[in-house]
């Protein structure tokens, strides 16, 4: 299934079009093109053209609504008053007049009148619970010659409608838009008691299509004869699930498929909206220009067609499903979904729409406001998105997280990302072909950002957001990137992180620990060099969780990794093969390396913890242990590859020894330690290592009493106490003294070398 859309609106092939469309439109015989354009006139906002009085919906104060109908147009009245209140450029642009103007020169559309509109305009909606939140929907109904074909518009451009519309998927007895819909069908078919009806809407307007045939059929269903929901979603499980009238919601919906009443759903083969959660037996899947598949939801990129007698309808496509991304794309949102009770949704929802106010984001106008204001830093704008959610109770947070960890579920999110690239490669457009490019050169890092991503909440990620936006601000936003030096950029991050609050450094260092560990742990195969720096990353946190060095060392060693890392896959093909032949010993070789730290953190907490009660005492021990393996590592690396990729070093030798020396003068000229300090600590471990050497010959002491200590067995032989209760060198050793005293000597040779690198650096 090739996508070969440019993202082009077909909107004015439409336009020329609509003047040509011919026959006669009825309550059992009216076209998907139709059902839109009334959708789109459903989403006049006539009050503000015509005044409060030509709205049908009023409300009376109480919480209570009512109906009233008297204002009819025709589409001349109906142009008139765009006329009135808008300017000549501004109508030229205006796609409600432009559709208003071209279906009044048609033979099909020019005669019909339009009356009771109404528009609930962002009002409050009261379930049956007495949960109050933000409900709107806008509606009309159409004159036919037969009937009346009530028509309701999509989400429009309120935010509090988008927000609403997530409400569908956690409560059964409907959401306010559904529920006023259908109280205004009632209120219709019963003013006009002896007219036939049928229904449609587009998005979230034929949703309430759907909601309102199906609720008002065991009353009205001799005079419901037709609803068409164009691209609109489904009902929640649990809606499915509710009996209304004596049946389920499910076998109601099956039962007016089977009759003809529903026909099938019109959406695009590139759907992401239509075949949302349930109900839907069957599709028409309609061609839409569009590669980027979020914008074919938009009818203007659809293809409408006319046959020989000017009826007019939306080109079909030849395809009997949606492609693979929109599958995976409706399985993602799937899982979410299924992935939070109606209770957590219920709160997401709630969460969402405090947030849209607190931020003064009323409508999508609002939105691109908020996010391309230049008023505001991002940083500043994200600061203040996490004070709002600071502010929110548990129940909104842990929703908040929730969402965050259902995007995760069994890789939906990767597997849509995959797929969407793969169908973005069949487009004949450049633009889709980048997107795929970039998509693709990101796939390999999928599995850390979905392990990170499991592992965080949303107050971590929106800190983590505006410490990066922060950096980025500071050095003159991502593209200053470009012309920085490796060195500039390491030195710049270290700074930039050395200024950052404590807790916001810890947050950094446990991400940076986790991408190491998640790079360790998937990228050993394909990129040995990278995961090796990983390892080292995972050690240095280890023993260094809070200190000045450890963060500077790891943000060199970040930097270093990513330019190996380019380097590596530029030459990938050329040293493929001695990768494989290092892949089995460098897996076995981080195996060990991870046992080893283990073990000696077991060790030291065993002998040294109770003795030293200073965790600096523990990192110091670690610490050198660590340098003497990870030496002893990069050596037998070294060895390992020397002979495969001889021919290599010329390419990338002299990248990495610069690579190496910015990494190591980052650490170099920003190294503070206190030389006292470290030699007062190495006396303290000599004093131990003499308490320990003491306690080692008092347990000698006693096992040679217990070896001459002799005592009778009960068949009267004679066995000495030490071999009675099984007591022998190894079971009474301590064997600490000459560790510990191997660890100052360490420790001397440190602090000597340190005082060494401080002269060097007064020197200089």
């Amino acid at each position: 299934m090739a996508l070969t859309g440019d993202n082009t609106r077909n909107f004015e092939e439409m336009l020329k079009m609509i003047p040509d469309a011919d026959g006669q439109i009825s309550v059992s015989d009216y076209t998907d093109v139709d059902a839109l354009l009334f959708a789109e006139i459903a989403g006049i906002d006539i009050e503000n053209l015509a005044g409060p009085y030509s709205n049908a919906f009023q409300y009376n104060g109480d919480g209570t609504v009512s109906y009233h109908a008297n204002e009819s147009f025709t589409l001349p009245e109906l142009i008139k008053l765009y006329e009135n209140a808008y300017d000549e450029e501004a109508l030229q642009s205006n796609d409600k007049y432009r559709l208003l103007k071209a279906m009044s020169e048609s033979p099909r559309y020019k005669d019909i009148t339009f009356t009771g509109f109404a528009d609930s305009k962002d009002q409050t909606y009261r379930d049956e619970q007495g949960n109050e939140y933000t409900a709107n929907y806008k509606a009309v109904t159409v004159e036919v010659p037969d009937g009346k074909i009530i028509s309701y518009a999509g989400t429009g451009s309120s935010i509090f409608g988008w927000i609403e519309d997530g409400r569908m998927a956690c409560t059964n007895e409907g959401i306010g838009a559904q529920v006023w819909g259908k109280e205004y069908a009632e209120y219709m078919m019963n003013r006009y008691g002896a007219d036939d009806f049928s229904f449609c809407g587009y998005s979230k307007g034929g949703n309430q299509a759907t909601y309102t045939t199906a609720m008002l059929f065991g009353q009205y269903g001799d005079r419901i004869k037709k609803t068409i929901n164009i691209d609109g979603p489904g009902f929640s499980m649990s809606r499915m699930n509710l009996e209304v009238n004596g049946k389920s919601f499910r076998e109601i919906l099956a039962e007016l498929y089977e009759i003809g009443v529903l026909v099938p759903v019109a959406t695009p083969y590139t759907s992401f909206v239509g075949s949302l959660m349930e109900d839907h037996q069957n599709y028409v899947y309609l061609d839409a220009d569009a590669w980027l598949m979020f914008v074919n939801h938009d009818y203007t990129y659809w293809n409408m067609i006319l046959d020989e007698n000017g009826i007019p309808s939306f080109q079909k496509s030849d395809v009997d499903m949606p492609t693979e991304a929109s599958q995976a794309f409706d399985k993602m949102i799937e899982g979410l979904l299924s992935g939070m009770t109606n209770e957590e949704l219920d709160h997401l929802m709630d969460a969402l729409e405090n947030l849209c106010k607190r931020l003064y984001i009323h409508n999508t106008g609002d939105m691109l406001r908020f996010f391309t204001s230049t008023d505001n830093s991002v940083s500043e704008k994200l600061a203040a998105v996490l004070e709002i959610y600071n502010d929110m109770d548990e129940s909104q947070q842990a929703a908040f997280d929730k969402m965050l960890q259902g995007l995760m579920t069994d890789e939906n999110l990767e597997n849509f990302l995959i797929a969407w690239r793969q169908e973005l490669e069949t487009s004949t457009s450049e633009e889709a072909r980048k997107l795929a490019e970039t998509l693709k050169s990101a796939e390999a890092f999928y599995p850390v950002i979905a392990s990170l991503l499991e592992d965080l909440d949303i107050k971590t990620l929106l800190h983590t957001a505006r410490i990066a936006c922060g950096y980025l601000e500071k050095i003159g936003g991502a593209g200053a990137l470009e012309d920085m030096s490796a060195i500039d950029i390491a030195v710049s991050l270290v700074d930039y992180f050395m200024n950052l609050r404590w807790a916001d450094k810890g947050r950094v260092i446990t991400l940076i620990g986790k991408s190491a560990a998640s790079i360790g742990k998937d990228y050993a195969k394909d990129h040995p060099i990278v995961a090796c720096l990983a390892t080292v990353v995972i050690i240095l946190l280890s023993v260094l969780p809070s200190s000045n060095l450890a963060a500077k060392l790891i943000m060199g060693v970040n930097v270093g990794a990513a330019l190996i890392a380019m380097l590596w896959d530029e030459y990938f093909d050329d040293i493929i093969d001695a990768a494989e032949s290092v892949v089995e010993w460098s897996k076995g070789m981080f195996e060990t390396i991870k046992n080893e730290v283990i073990n000696a953190i077991k060790a030291l907490g065993e002998a040294l913890m109770d003795l030293l009660g200073n965790l600096w005492d523990k990192f110091l021990e670690l610490a050198s242990w660590a340098a003497e393996k990870i030496g002893d590592f990069i050596a037998e690396f070294d060895i390992q590859m020397h002979e495969e990729i001889q021919e290599l070093h010329v390419k990338i030798d002299e990248p990495i020894y610069y690579t190496a020396r910015s990494i190591h003068s980052v650490a170099e000229t920003r190294l503070e330690m206190d030389g006292d300090a470290l030699e007062d600590l190495n006396g303290r471990m000599i004093r131990v290592a003499s308490k320990a050497a003491r306690l080692e010959s008092l347990l000698d002491s006693l096992r040679w009493k217990l070896q001459y200590q002799e005592t009778e067995t009960k068949d009267e032989k004679k066995i000495s106490l030490a071999e009675k209760y099984n007591v022998n060198s190894s079971s009474l050793a301590v064997s600490q003294a000459s560790i510990l005293r191997a660890g100052s000597d360490r420790l001397s040779d440190a602090v000597a070398v340190l005082r060494a690198m401080d002269g060097k650096l007064l020197r200089g």
